[in-house]
């Protein structure tokens, strides 16, 4: 488990094997993580993209 909703991508992507697929499951459809009344801006699409953009380097 990942300490960050923001890391979990990141450590999957760099876990993974070539053969391997990393699924993320969750509420990809909200673009707001909502934590009691705070509200950041998070998109689980953007930050797997992020992951895999810096895994070819």
């Amino acid at each position: 488990m990942s300490a960050t909703p923001a890391s979990a991508p990141r450590s999957a992507v760099t876990l993974a094997a070539p053969a391997d697929v990393v699924v993320v499951a969750g509420r990809g459809h909200d673009g707001v993580q909502a934590y009691g009344p705070r509200r950041r801006v998070f998109d689980d699409r953007i930050a797997l993209h992020e992951a895999l953009l810096r895994s070819r380097t």
